[in-house]
């Protein structure tokens, strides 16, 4: 479903952030990166952008984190991922997404009879959702908001980096 991963495996693009991390390679000195078969990265994939911005910005990093080590699979990450995000960049405001499909995710994702035990609290005094959202679509919504981030990311970088 991330495809602007899938061509690199996810394993190596997390030990290999973890090596320049622990290593302490600046990002200057980087020219080629080489993928899990030895295969140059082409200069202009997406990959190798989400690879470098999540070597200069801890935002991105921790979310291709849950992404691909912890998964999309629940609400607690979907929910942490969608937090990251907020915190750098508000998609409402940016037009991504509609204040009302957020309400009704965080609703959705926090009520326990809504979101079943996968929901991000145990209890809820007020009521759950009258459409609640499902798994499938709040999995569906944070990707999308997460390709968007990432593209709005990479682009305001590469126009930092040019000036």
């Amino acid at each position: 479903s991330f495809s602007f991963i899938s061509s690199i495996g996810v394993k190596f693009l997390l030990k290999t952030v973890r090596k320049f991390e622990q290593e302490g390679v600046k990002k200057s000195r980087r020219k080629h990166l080489i993928d899990e078969n030895g295969e140059h990265i082409k200069e202009d994939d997406t990959i190798k952008e989400n690879f470098e911005l999540s070597l200069i910005d801890e935002n991105v990093k921790r979310v291709l984190k849950l992404v691909y080590k912890e998964g999309t699979e629940n609400w607690v990450n979907l929910y942490r991922i969608y937090e990251i995000i907020k915190s750098d960049i508000d998609p409402i405001k940016k037009g991504w997404v509609e204040s009302k499909v957020i309400d009704n995710f965080k609703h959705t994702a926090n009520h326990p009879a809504a979101a079943g035990d996968d929901a991000r609290h145990g209890f809820m005094k007020n009521q759950a959702p009258q459409n609640p959202m499902s798994i499938v679509d709040a999995k569906q919504l944070i990707e999308t908001i997460v390709k968007k981030w990432i593209r709005y990311k990479v682009n305001n970088t590469n126009k930092a980096i040019n000036e």
